[in-house]
């Protein structure tokens, strides 16, 4: 086993400062591996004023000091819904030109609503549903978006149960999006578990010798990862997650500690910041609507045996800490809990 051979799993070349973030659960679809708190409208969107306020902290408290970027994955729900995003984003350019703006979005907004947009956003990960996504209309949307500025990923959600389809648009799409990023994405069962669809041999197969490798990125959005050893004497850098990790089941760090919350900030849909995007929903730093926040910034010791979320696998994992070095130990998984020096 690849994990076994070496003790660190990072990016290659310096980390800005993520931010995921699901600025509420409304979307316009209601994908059947989608669990419906991830897409019913339950939760109000995070106003502007709060969504500021935190933004000015991480800025004030992560960048400055250490000269980094802030890098914003807004998802959802759909984040093109969000009333307060085009606010936002503005404020975000108005900290610096170098701030970084992607959307993981379903791509169902018109093409004049993106061009209107290129000064915001830098980049858009488009999720390619079966059955709700159009290969041929989605195809000439995102090749006139991609020649206004904006760096485009295609996602094609490889569906078990409509697998040749999904199969038949990923090429369609990797032969006429050749400005685009086209990659593939293994399924969960629902998108807030951690088991794989039960992709047959051939599938996973066919998932492998699926075209890959063209990369056409205009800004360092998503780092490359290499495995390494604490001496840098031997390492291997992983370019595609998804079959070099994910697929082969490398993608286990368990009892490694994970720099999720220190590289990587979470605010999750109810406003809660988080550490993981999809692992410890159990652990609260905050809420957005704080006046004051204090996060803790200290790697979390993993107890988990998958890692699937793309914000949690671009982070930092080491198999071994420094001499005194602190951690969170989250072994309460069931029980709700929060972790913060803010009175």
């Amino acid at each position: 086993m690849i994990r076994d051979e070496y003790d660190i799993f990072e990016p290659i070349g310096p980390m800005p400062v993520v931010v995921d973030w699901g600025p509420g659960n409304t979307c316009n679809f209601s994908c059947n591996y989608c669990s419906p708190n991830v897409h019913d409208g339950s939760q109000p969107w995070h106003s502007a004023d709060d969504s500021i306020r935190f933004i000015n902290f991480l800025w004030d408290e992560l960048c400055k000091k250490d000269e980094k970027h802030l890098v914003f994955n807004f998802h959802g729900g759909e984040p093109t819904l969000w009333p307060e995003l085009d606010k936002v984003c503005t404020h975000i350019k108005s900290l610096s030109s170098k701030n970084i703006i992607r959307l993981i979005t379903n791509g169902t907004r018109g093409t004049q609503w993106w061009i209107d947009r290129k000064h915001l956003f830098d980049a858009a990960i488009v999720s390619i549903h079966h059955g709700q996504s159009n290969k041929e209309k989605i195809s000439e949307k995102f090749n006139i978006v991609q020649t206004n500025g904006i760096v485009i990923s295609l996602h094609v959600m490889m569906d078990i149960y409509n697998f040749d389809e999904c199969v038949d648009t990923y090429n369609y799409l990797y032969e006429h999006n050749l400005n685009c990023e086209v990659k593939f994405k293994p399924l969960r069962y629902k998108i807030d578990s951690f088991d794989l669809q039960s992709y047959s041999d051939e599938q996973r197969n066919i998932l492998n010798k699926l075209p890959s490798g063209r990369h056409v990125v205009k800004k360092m959005i998503n780092l490359p990862m290499k495995w390494c050893t604490k001496d840098r004497n031997k390492q291997l850098d992983i370019y595609n997650l998804e079959k070099q990790v994910v697929l082969p089941g490398e993608n286990n760090w368990k009892d490694w500690y994970c720099n999720i919350g220190i590289e990587t900030v979470v605010v999750g849909y109810q406003g809660n910041i988080r550490p993981g995007s999809l692992c410890f929903n159990n652990i609260k730093f905050g809420h957005i609507s704080d006046a004051e926040y204090s996060l803790p910034f200290k790697p979390v010791k993993c107890t988990y045996t998958g890692c699937y979320c793309m914000a949690d696998l671009q982070t930092t994992k080491r198999k071994y800490l420094e001499p005194g070095e602190e951690f969170i130990d989250a072994s309460i998984p069931d029980q709700p809990y929060k972790i913060t020096t803010r009175d």
